[in-house]
């Protein structure tokens, strides 16, 4: 939460409730946040706007006892602290709820003040100017010095993502912090390749590292970056036949290249061999919305795939 009376009444009638303190707090330095803390909150998560030297002296100069969260990964808002009306203001959906029609990703034009009819597109490319539109963080290559900072919990932010994006990104940030913290070294060409295969915009490091304008926040254009399908769900894997008995996602040929993603490992490449549909009937493809079907793995596959395990197109 970010508001003080909603956050006054939850400890007055909620006094044994951890309250963490919301991005949309702004809070921008140790000050803020010893008086959260003073206040009750357990948890706070920083301002995007914070480089990690920034947070780094936060952490030295708060209690040990205050926990501290930050954003790694995803979209970020074009306004301080995510704090925008635009999308309630144009078509009723509340940012604030989970329900942001995203229009800082639309196309605006401008005009000066005193010359209202002469209206300026601000055209830097043919497929326009996006004022508002920023770019994607990814942090993945700085992991070791995020975990070394002193942040207690990582966050990405996956609001109206997709269960294949949320996967894929835990799991991403999920190896390499356990590599880290094994003392171990993370293939991170791999993990960004990983995260490069899921919907995205234009990749940078926030605020992290480099002034905004060196490291330039606004997105060129604004569709989104996508490198791989999500093709199935397993429901339940047969070891003695090695067939995978599936949910359809997108449409999935026999003969395909495909790629496991399962917790803790990168996509593990493999062709998909026969297939069939829920009768048992022998199919070249799986072009149905939620189909039911299986597809066979190779005898060699290195491992036992698991239910809830992920099948995607391969990554080229």
């Amino acid at each position: 939460m970010a508001d003080l009376g909603v956050f006054a009444l939850c400890r007055r009638l909620l006094p044994e409730t951890d309250i963490h303190i919301s991005t949309q707090g702004a809070v921008v330095n140790s000050e803020s946040c010893r008086i959260w803390h003073e206040m009750g909150a357990k948890r706070i998560v920083l301002a995007r706007e914070l480089t990690l030297d920034e947070i780094k002296r936060i952490r030295d100069n708060v209690p040990e006892t205050l926990e501290l969260e930050v954003f790694i990964h995803g979209a970020m808002c074009v306004s301080i602290s995510g704090r925008c009306l635009l999308s309630e203001y144009y078509v009723d959906r509340d940012a604030n709820r989970g329900k942001c029609a995203q229009p800082c990703r639309w196309i605006y034009n401008f005009a000066e003040e005193k010359r209202p009819d002469d209206i300026l597109t601000g055209e830097v490319h043919r497929e326009g100017t996006y004022l508002f539109g920023s770019k994607d963080m990814n942090l993945i290559r700085h992991i070791d010095e995020l975990c070394d900072s002193g942040i207690d919990c990582f966050k990405i932010e996956g609001r109206m993502k997709s269960a294949y994006y949320a996967a894929v990104t835990a799991n991403a940030y999920h190896i390499a912090i356990d590599a880290h913290n094994s003392s171990q070294p993370a293939d991170i060409d791999a993990l960004a390749l990983e995260l490069d295969g899921v919907s995205h915009r234009e990749y940078c490091t926030g605020y992290f590292f480099d002034h905004p304008y060196l490291n330039s926040q606004l997105a060129d254009k604004p569709g989104y970056i996508r490198e791989s399908s999500f093709l199935a769900t397993i429901d339940r894997f047969d070891p003695e036949t090695h067939t995978a008995f599936c949910t359809q996602k997108n449409k999935m040929y026999s003969g395909f290249p495909a790629e496991l993603l399962t917790p803790g490992k990168t996509g593990v490449r493999f062709i998909a061999g026969e297939m069939r549909d829920s009768e048992g009937c022998i199919i070249d493809a799986s072009p149905h919305p939620q189909m039911k079907y299986s597809v066979r793995f190779p005898d060699d596959f290195p491992f036992t795939p698991k239910t809830g395990d992920i099948i995607r197109a391969a990554q080229c």
